[in-house]
């Protein structure tokens, strides 16, 4: 059995009221970058630790350099020290019904040279204000004796829709068992709730043609919601708004429109977000080499399809900065044009696994996957490099120009979502063969395991790049001793 041991059969069994007689709380997880320190959130740490719980800006040492993935800071820790004991962050929130799916985004590193217990790091739901946990997800395990430099950035998406419109307390906990027994770092950032359409204060649309060889012909179009305080009056206020290597400083009317000779600005405030601004820029006849001369673009021609770009948006008003990164696909024609376009999109991920075992035969066991992928700005499949890990099962693969690769009996095809071309679709087949006795390692034993069954923990991940994607599946496994097995995850 997996840590979700107080709900049979993953979360299915969470037909539960919690009571909530209490104070409001937000239907968002607030300060999710840690940009304003801990505010929001209520912070436990060890009595002794290696290296305090607390938010480090952009490049603060510790047992790897802080790399935030979002913003300019991000909540580290040591992951060590004076155990056993737990180290946690939590908050009390409202999950949306249409904003169910948890995202954050996670870096470890560790040397637990000096012990046999495994750390691990875990989001507990709780009832608002805490309590006995309503559900727990492993996400990771640092295991006794094992040395792990830098996992790199892991961005991991947790189900939480039985959930939907309740209040609750939303818990990062991560367990050190024993005293000093071994250095470690550990960063979190970027903590969100995702559904099908993006948060409100996340909206941006942004398209660019150029006309190469003509000064002047190229244009720009760009849509984004911006906070500003609560006495905002744009009269007089200075805005600069920078795309790429572009940018361009207008000074606002008491109408919220600002001019250049080339650019046109128009701001207005939101009627049903109290703070909050959408912002419309245009600019026509413009010469945009330094946007068009960035990174992954330029006079060239691209490959079929067009290729990804990954573009920083920053804009400044009421002096304060907003930044944004945007995954465009460029298209361009050598000495002719060029079209970008991109915009801001939900995060709703969707996993499915299944993993059938013949017990009975040997080499006739199947697996089958269905996953999402992070691929880097500029990502062409050919000669790309995919690992997937199911528990203790580990395969990679290289990609053709299709995004297409095979290993023995294992399959596997990449194809980037043309609504969110930030993210790849994965498809991973394994057919005729032996995989039983990996899977044993992970709890899928040949034993009879009858209805509900169990919920052993069954991490999956698709690693590509530098990037890797993770999702925590609440899998449920039934077996017939000498005959099947069958483990079933999806969301």
């Amino acid at each position: 059995m997996n840590s979700r041991t107080g709900i049979a059969r993953g979360l299915t069994a969470l037909a539960i009221t919690l009571g909530l007689a209490v104070a409001p709380v937000a239907a968002q997880v607030q300060n999710g970058s840690f940009e304003n320190g801990l505010n929001h959130w209520v912070a436990q740490d060890l009595d002794d630790p290696y290296f305090p719980l607390g938010v480090r800006p952009d490049g603060s040492p510790g047992f790897f350099t802080v790399t935030p993935t979002r913003g300019e800071h991000a909540l580290y820790h040591g992951f060590d020290g004076g155990g056993p004991g737990t180290i946690s962050v939590s908050q009390d929130l409202t999950v949306p019904k249409d904003r169910t799916m948890l995202l954050f985004d996670t870096r470890a590193g560790w040397d637990v040279f000096d012990s046999g217990l495994d750390r691990w790091f875990r989001v507990l739901v709780e009832p608002v204000g805490g309590g006995d946990a309503l559900a727990a997800f492993d996400v990771l395990r640092a295991a006794g004796g094992t040395f792990v430099p830098d996992t790199g950035d892991v961005t991991t998406a947790v189900d939480l829709s039985e959930f939907g419109g309740m209040n609750v307390r939303l818990v990062f906990a991560w367990w050190v068992p024993e005293w000093y027994t071994g250095p470690a770092g550990f960063q979190l950032d970027h903590v969100r709730l995702e559904g099908r359409k993006p948060d409100v204060m996340e909206r941006l649309r942004l398209r660019a043609r150029f006309r190469m060889g003509q000064p002047g012909g190229d244009s720009l179009r760009l849509t984004m919601t911006v906070p500003v305080g609560p006495d905002w009056d744009p009269a007089g206020q200075l805005v600069m708004v920078q795309v790429g290597d572009m940018d361009r400083s207008f000074m606002l009317d008491a109408a919220g429109r600002g001019e250049t000779f080339d650019a046109k600005l128009r701001v207005r405030e939101m009627k049903k977000e109290p703070g909050a601004l959408t912002l419309r820029l245009a600019l026509r006849k413009s010469d945009l080499e330094d946007l068009r001369n960035g990174k992954g673009m330029g006079n060239r021609t691209t490959a079929k399809g067009g290729e990804t770009v990954s573009i920083p948006v920053r804009v400044q008003i009421d002096g304060v900065w907003t930044e944004r990164q945007v995954m465009v696909v460029y298209r361009a024609r050598q000495h002719v044009r060029g079209v970008f376009k991109g915009a801001q999109v939900g995060e709703l991920k969707h996993a499915r696994l299944g993993i059938a075992l013949d017990f009975a035969h040997p080499d006739r066991d199947r697996l089958a996957l269905r996953m999402f992928a992070l691929p880097h700005g500029g990502f062409l499949p050919f000669d790309e490099k995919v690992t997937v890990r199911i528990g203790s099962w580990e395969e990679t693969f290289v990609l053709d120009e299709n995004g297409k690769g095979d290993v023995d009996r294992a399959r596997i095809r990449l194809r980037r979502q043309k609504r969110d071309p930030g993210t790849c679709d994965v498809v991973l087949t394994c057919r005729k063969a032996s995989l039983a006795e990996v899977f044993a390692q992970d709890g899928l034993v040949d034993a009879n395991v009858f209805p509900p069954g169990d919920t052993p923990f069954l991490p999956v991940t698709v690693e590509l790049g530098d990037r890797t994607a993770q999702a925590v599946l609440a899998v449920t496994y039934v077996a017939a001793q000498g005959k099947k097995g069958v483990a079933l995850g999806r969301f």
